[in-house]
């Protein structure tokens, strides 16, 4: 028969203790197999107090077969996490793979001024100007296009000179000519095939492009450049091409533009037209003063879709932060922490300085001057941001001053220390919580510990011991903590706690 040890402390007090107050005699205790210890549930989960065995995240339960020389030593990741992100590196270097076919096969499809020279030779031979270059500048705003002066046709074109833009039945122009722009007096391009270089083993005709190309500016009609991204922008303009040698019109048979430059689709229509001679040795060599042939030619400049669609993205991206930011505002009038507000308030400050980084990303996108975009996006943004910024600073002053407030209370010789209130409790999971901290500004009374001094006598001790038990017996050092309702000494609906059988022991 076992003898009981008078100076042993009971079991209940075992049991009354919290986790974290055990000591490691009573944590071998509890972990020694008694006949009286219960035998515990299987569903539910089993804490060891002893050191933890890590288990390898890479060992497979289906090992490799024994003929693999490795197989002993090397085993496949079979974890579902680990199969997770083998498959989304897989997913992410096929998407990149996917996206470089992009730049393949650019150059098979067929250009579309081959397509415009091919139509001028067969239908309309003759002069031809091409477009080849369009720099458009929206801040200026003006656009200069290069041209290229060719000739389609056999009649039109010099021998071994086709292949321009891929068609073979155009190149270089034959017969020397002036370009005239718009009203200029003075010729803006000129040509003359005797120039050109030939090849001196072979004979084979050279292309200098400076010798037969030229550049034209023009000023953008900017009506509707207040609209970025939808800003559209139009050109109109004529050509005239006159012989050096004869003085006469050269009829120009076609006049294209390229689609595509820079972020920028170009669409380009043209006319034939006549103007008045412009100088006497022009009107006495003509009947008419409206015999001087000309060619019109009107351009449509508008921004591709896929940088609307990103100058919008970024756009919706600084409203998106903004109302972020917002919210942070909000919370942090919310919380007593002076640690979460500070992170509200980096985040803030963060917002605010991104916010001009996003709106100097949009794609060619104007200055300052109080387009759509900034009216409704831009300038709104940064004042609440920086209104936002203000306010979760001057919440953080406060914050902190009530925290030091509060910290430097001063304690006297013989009085008692400051009250110390314990945190509200956790949220149990299963339970819903009737708190009302969670719900208003109205708190639940914190349960309150006065700490005895150094020189507190042996009575405030004794109460503050018989505070503390209380605190026990209430089960407020239970984890997680419950609500107790009703009086803990009575008839509890859930009298089979480990709680209520610790104060029923006890007393």
């Amino acid at each position: 028969m076992p003898v009981h040890n008078p100076f042993t402390r009971p079991q209940a007090f075992v049991r009354l203790r919290s986790l974290h107050l055990r000591p490691a005699d009573d944590v071998e205790k509890a972990q020694a197999p008694s006949a009286s210890t219960p035998r515990r549930m299987s569903f539910l989960p089993h804490f060891s107090f002893g050191s933890p065995t890590l288990r390898d995240p890479f060992r497979s339960s289906f090992p490799l077969p024994s003929s693999f020389p490795l197989a002993s030593s090397f085993h496949l990741p079979q974890r579902p996490t680990t199969r997770l992100v083998w498959m989304t590196v897989a997913a992410s270097i096929t998407f990149i793979l996917v996206v470089c076919l992009a730049f393949v096969g650019g150059d098979i499809e067929q250009p579309y001024l081959k397509h415009v020279l091919d139509d001028a030779a067969k239908n309309d031979p003759g002069l031809v100007l091409i477009g080849e270059s369009v720099d458009i500048d929206v801040d200026e705003p003006s656009i200069t296009i290069r041209w290229s002066i060719l000739g389609c046709g056999s009649e039109y074109m010099r021998p071994g000179s086709g292949g321009q833009h891929g068609s073979r039945m155009c190149g270089l122009l034959n017969e020397p000519v002036h370009i005239f722009v718009d009203s200029d007096v003075d010729p803006t391009g000129t040509y003359d095939p005797a120039r050109m270089p030939v090849s001196s083993d072979r004979g084979r005709q050279l292309s200098a492009q400076n010798l037969y190309q030229f550049d034209s500016d023009h000023v953008l009609d900017v009506h509707d450049a207040r609209l970025y991204p939808f800003d559209t922008y139009f050109l109109s303009g004529t050509l005239r091409a006159i012989s050096p040698l004869t003085n006469v019109s050269i009829p120009i048979c076609r006049l294209a533009t390229v689609q595509n430059m820079f972020g920028f689709s170009v669409e380009t229509t043209d006319v034939a037209s006549l103007v008045e001679a412009l100088t006497p040795s022009e009107t006495e060599n003509s009947p008419t003063v409206l015999d001087r042939l000309s060619h019109d030619f009107e351009m449509r400049v508008a921004r591709q879709g896929d940088a609307r669609l990103y100058a919008l993205s970024l756009f919706a991206l600084g409203w998106f932060m903004v109302h972020v930011q917002g919210l942070m505002v909000y919370l942090a009038r919310k919380t007593m922490d002076v640690t979460g507000v500070r992170v509200y308030l980096a985040a803030g400050v963060s917002i605010t300085v991104a916010l001009p980084q996003l709106r100097s990303a949009m794609p060619d996108a104007p200055g300052l001057d109080g387009v759509l975009i900034d009216a409704v996006g831009y300038f709104p943004q940064i004042v609440l941001s920086g209104t936002g910024t203000a306010i979760l600073l001057l919440i953080l002053i406060v914050r902190q001053s009530c925290a030091d407030s509060i910290s430097d209370v001063p304690v006297r010789s013989g009085s008692q220390s400051p009250r110390f209130t314990r945190p509200p409790p956790l949220h149990v999971l299963g339970k819903p919580n009737t708190s009302s901290h969670f719900h208003g500004p109205t708190r639940r009374v914190l349960s309150i510990i006065h700490l005895p001094s150094e020189h507190a006598s042996s009575r405030e001790v004794a109460q503050y011991e018989c505070t503390r038990i209380a605190k026990h017996l209430r089960g407020e050092y239970v984890f997680p903590p419950v609500k107790i309702v009703g009086d803990a000494m009575g008839v509890h609906k859930d009298s089979g706690h480990r709680r209520f059988k610790t104060i029923h022991t006890v007393r």
